[in-house]
């Protein structure tokens, strides 16, 4: 998998008080907590086909970050918005 991850696609992902967010979704390390306190943008590699994790790219090294929101596991890049839209509309509707 190391090598493959050299191949993914990269995005900007941000720390938050939440975690990192990156395409809208939210991941957890347990050794960056006081990263997420004091934010800042960073460079992501992600499977568009499994969200279930992303990889910071820090100092030529590949740390890996699980997705938060349990919703979303299992699901690739393309079915999150329509999940998400659909919870927006059930809050709508209540």
């Amino acid at each position: 998998m190391y090598s493959l991850r050299g191949l993914m696609p990269r995005t900007t992902g941000r720390f938050t008080k939440f975690g990192l967010k990156v395409n809208c979704l939210r991941y957890k390390n347990e050794n960056y907590a006081e990263r997420y306190l004091k934010g800042g943008i960073v460079t992501i590699a992600y499977n568009p086909d499994d969200v279930n994790a992303v990889w910071l790219l820090e100092n030529g090294k590949y740390i890996r970050f699980e997705l938060i929101e349990g919703r979303f596991h299992g699901k690739c890049l393309t079915e999150v918005p329509a999940i998400q839209d659909g919870q927006k509309q059930e809050v709508k509707d209540d």
